[in-house]
């Protein structure tokens, strides 16, 4: 990735990767304003993001919203019905290329994305083996701090009060997960070690770990 004052050059494994530094640098930083509030975003963000690479699998087709895809296919096919313009099979194909490079292409969302992070068939494309099987409290661990997300991203005007204790036992009970999807992912792997030092991005979710476990220990 590059990032300086005047670009950003992103992708998939660098976004996910950024939103990890920054869940190292809110959790390090005790005197950050709503630390607490950043921390639940950037946990999220982080899974997501890097469950949206391994599930891509470098074909970014296997992460979009396929009702979304199809429904503009048909819109643009009625679009240029009604001018007069008779479609066929070959115009389909690349009126369908030309949906999948939109700006506003549709990703699938979160809940979507976590049932295929749960499924051999899509994993077990690029895992060795089936052997995720997360637990009830893993997986409710998941879908709790992304709920806390949804409230901090999308915030309902109301006062909200929690205890810190709302936000590490999610990330605690589904800290396995998020290990999985970073480290143990064939083609995450691959990419890291391409782009990135691998064994910086294990330093930093050990420090994570240790930080989110004295968090909890010291209450």
């Amino acid at each position: 990735m590059v990032d300086d004052k005047d670009h950003l050059i992103i992708d998939e494994l660098t976004n996910a990767i950024d939103y990890l530094k920054k869940l190292q640098f809110f959790l390090e930083n005790i005197n950050i304003e709503f630390r607490w509030k950043w921390i639940s975003i950037c946990y999220t963000s982080a899974f997501y993001s890097m469950v949206i690479a391994d599930l891509e699998g470098g074909n970014f087709e296997n992460v979009l919203d396929q009702n979304w895809l199809k429904n503009r296919i048909e819109k643009k096919v009625k679009e240029l019905e009604k001018k007069g313009i008779e479609i066929t099979q070959v115009d389909r194909l690349k009126i369908r290329e030309e949906c999948l490079h939109e700006k506003n292409a549709q990703l699938i969302n979160f809940k979507s994305a976590f049932k295929m992070f749960q499924k051999s068939e899509w994993m077990g494309k690029y895992f060795y083996g089936d052997k995720l099987h997360p637990s009830d409290e893993e997986k409710s661990g998941i879908e709790k701090i992304q709920e806390w997300r949804n409230y901090f991203v999308h915030f309902i005007p109301c006062t909200l009060g929690l205890h810190k204790l709302d936000i590490l036992l999610p990330i605690k009970n589904s800290f396995r997960l998020f290990k999985y999807a970073f480290l143990e992912a064939d083609p995450t792997v691959y990419w890291i070690k391409d782009e990135i030092d691998l064994n910086t991005v294990k330093e930093i979710i050990t420090k994570i770990e240790n930080i989110i476990d004295k968090e909890i220990n010291n209450i």
